[in-house]
Formats: structure tokens, sequence, C-alpha cells
């Protein structure tokens, strides 16, 4: 399901990690969108961001985006958000993340909403 509102984009995306459809979640980014990694490298276009995120789901996640703020200006948006990430590591240990993210969103032609840039870490 596409997103509507720029708000939208976040909650599609948590649900889709968390259930694992690696799909849905590739389809919430522009053609050439941009993933900002923890480490600082930059996953360029829907290709390399499925790489990065099938990394993400080999731990099955739980992730949820909460307290999401949105700047609006015609057609991009700003979002901030609050996030938790649990999962399992291939070692067996445990994942308790939290952190803060931006993320720029675009209104695509059909008036859906998909991420331009998105920093999971950006604001922690």
């Amino acid at each position: 399901m596409p997103a509507q509102t720029p708000t939208e984009v976040d909650r599609l995306f948590a649900e889709a990690l968390s259930r694992g459809d690696l799909d849905s979640a590739v389809e919430l980014y522009e053609d050439d969108a941009q993933y900002v990694q923890d480490d600082g490298q930059i996953a360029q276009g829907r290709a390399a961001i499925r790489e990065v995120l099938r990394e993400l789901l080999t731990t099955s996640p739980t992730l949820d985006c909460y307290e999401i703020d949105v700047k609006q200006n015609g057609e991009l948006a700003v979002l901030r958000a609050r996030w938790t990430f649990v999962g399992t590591r291939a070692d067996g240990e445990p994942i308790d993340a939290r952190g803060r993210s931006i993320e720029i969103v675009r209104r695509q032609p059909d008036n859906t909403w998909r991420f331009s840039i998105d920093i999971p870490s950006g604001a922690s």
C-alpha cells in the first residue's frame, strides 16, 4: 500500500520491515533515493537499498516509529521520528536499539509519498 501522507511513509516502512516484507519496504523509496547507513556509507538507488534492508531482515526485526514530526513545504516534507529496533543477530545476540531519524520524503506524480533521503540515525 503506498503512503498517502508524509507520516504514513515511516509507519508503512516500520510495518513492512516488522513483517519481513522486503518488497513493500523498498517500494517506499524513490528510484534514486539515498539511505545513509550508521557508518556514513550511502546506499543509492533501490537496488542498493534493497541489499541494506535485506541484511536488516536477517535479524527478524520489529521496528516501531513514533513521535513522528512533519514539516511540509509543497511536494517535499522533512520527517523526524523516534524509533525502536528489536531483533536477533546471527550469533543469537539480541539487538535492542533506539534512535531518532531524519527523512526527506517527496510527493510523487500519483500523489503518493516516498523516501528521497533516509537517515535512520540522523537525529540521534
